[in-house]
C-alpha cells in the first residue's frame, strides 16, 4: 500500500514559496560574496598582469602553499 499524505494544495503552496524565498536569499548572499571577493582581490591588485604573475608562481612552486599542511 502507498502512504500518502493529506495536504491541501495550500499548504504545499505556501511551503512552495517559503523554499523559493530562502533560495532567493542563499543566491543573492553567494551573488554578493563573489562579487565582494572580486572587487577585494582587484583592491589588492591580483588582476594586474604582476598579482596574475605572482599567483601563478607561488601555485606552481613545488610545494605546498603557506599554511596549508601546518599542524600535521
Amino acid at each position: 500500500m502507498i502512504a500518502t499524505s493529506q495536504r491541501s494544495d495550500g499548504t504545499t503552496v505556501a511551503h512552495q514559496q517559503q523554499a523559493a524565498s530562502g533560495l532567493a536569499i542563499v543566491r543573492l548572499t553567494v551573488g554578493a560574496m563573489f562579487v565582494w571577493v572580486f572587487f577585494e582581490n582587484l583592491g589588492k591588485g591580483l588582476y594586474t598582469p604582476a598579482g596574475l604573475r605572482g599567483s601563478h608562481q607561488l601555485l606552481h612552486q613545488g610545494k605546498p602553499l603557506p599554511g596549508c599542511l601546518e599542524g600535521r
